[in-house]
């Protein structure tokens, strides 16, 4: 039976591979690409890092043994679509099988970071991911990889999030 990651072994993960597609390929920030290019990279990093019985999955939108569509929110206008990474077993349902759901942003705002908290920690709540990031891939001025990130797991038994440095 395979030993379970902790929370600080899936940050690192995350961190590890964010910090090695910003050095490695610096023209997917200094050519202002969207955010699909830098996610679609930092997948495949971390796809390299994320030990099986973990997938590794962009936009995922299904669930359990048979890929059923999974049911998205419509309260109050509020539909999330799908994460932009997710840390998981494929095919499987539960908290056990839903290790990490990412949202990713190109620039850091206030606004986003509120709307994007709330896609996570739904995510969280209705799938049952144990951790949950919000990513800003931001520059600071001085070039270097700014990030202003959140950083979710469950506590009090509902998912909260606080700040985090990737």
């Amino acid at each position: 039976m395979p030993i379970e990651p902790t929370e600080d072994c899936v940050k690192q993960w995350l961190s590890s591979s964010i910090h090695t597609v910003f050095q490695g390929q610096p023209k997917l920030w200094n050519w202002n690409l969207g955010e699909p290019a830098r996610v679609a990279e930092i997948f495949f990093d971390l796809r390299c890092k994320v030990p099986p019985p973990w997938n590794v999955d962009l936009e995922w939108n299904r669930e359990g043994q048979l890929g059923a569509t999974k049911k998205l929110p419509n309260v109050e206008s509020k539909t999330y679509g799908t994460p932009d990474l997710i840390i998981h077993r494929r095919g499987d349902y539960g908290r056990e099988n839903n290790l990490l759901v990412v949202e990713f942003k190109n620039k850091y705002s206030a606004e986003a970071e509120k709307k994007d908290k709330a896609k996570v920690l739904d995510w969280m709540d209705r799938y049952g991911y144990q951790f949950g990031a919000v990513v800003s891939l931001r520059r600071a001025r001085s070039g270097s990889l700014d990030p202003q990130s959140l950083w979710a797991n469950w506590e009090t038994g509902k998912p909260a999030a606080v700040a985090w440095h990737p």
